[in-house]
């Protein structure tokens, strides 16, 4: 049976549409073991179910060629692996849910939609195990990892992480313009804000996060630390 995810009780699983093109294998790694995840990493689940789909955006449907059990998980790797099983089946997504299927690589289906499609069903008859059947459903994403603390976003947008000075206190924060956030500050706070530094980030929300972290012991308020010379 798959272990319980979220505490003493009936197990929950999370049923992931995720897009052909999104897991490549590596040359020389185990079958269905995929690398460079990223945030995802942190967000499956031992456990959790997953539709292999590509979606036809003339037709507006998708077409599951694998559904897949992870089996393991490494979030700081970005490793994950998948135990696949054939499958040959389609989802015509309603209204609402379509811009998903059409502009996300990934994504989880909440529970009303894995019960319409009769993914339990299609579950059990592709593992031949009836346990998926009396699995809880989670809806949506997961926000916080009671171990680790805050998820990082799957919403992964490029910019910058700044440093800024205000006499002794310093300013870690985040940015696509710099220099607009400076102005901003500056006017706002009433003081001559100075920028010391900036990096760029694929995901810059995941590096301020970082950075936050690391300097938590000298937040004096916000995104204000007193950090050293």
């Amino acid at each position: 049976m798959i272990g319980d995810h979220y505490g003493v009780g009936v197990a929950t699983v999370k049923y992931w549409v995720i897009d052909t093109g999104a897991f490549h294998e590596a040359e020389g790694d185990e079958p269905g073991q995929y690398r460079d995840l990223g945030n995802l990493a942190y967000h499956l689940t031992v456990g959790d179910g997953v539709l292999r789909a590509r979606y036809d955006t003339v037709a507006r449907k998708a077409h599951m060629d694998a559904v897949g059990r992870i089996e393991s998980v490494n979030p700081e790797a970005g490793v994950a692996t998948v135990d696949w099983r054939p499958a040959d089946f389609e989802i015509t997504p309603g209204p609402t849910g379509r811009r998903y299927w059409e502009q996300r690589p990934y994504f989880i289906l909440n529970a009303k939609r894995a019960r319409t499609y009769e993914l339990p069903t299609k579950f059990v008859d592709a593992f031949g195990d009836p346990d998926w059947l009396s699995h809880k459903i989670a809806e949506g994403f997961p926000i916080r990892n009671a171990k680790d603390g805050r998820l990082p976003s799957l919403v992964v947008q490029e910019g910058f992480v700044y440093l800024m000075q205000w006499e002794d206190e310093y300013k870690i924060g985040k940015a696509v313009d710099v220099e607009r956030r400076q102005k901003r500050i500056a006017r706002e706070l009433k003081r001559d804000i100075t920028v010391l530094h900036r990096i760029f980030s694929t995901d810059y929300t995941r590096a301020e996060s970082d950075l936050h972290r690391k300097y938590d012991d000298k937040c004096l308020h916000g995104e204000w630390f007193a950090l050293d010379d």
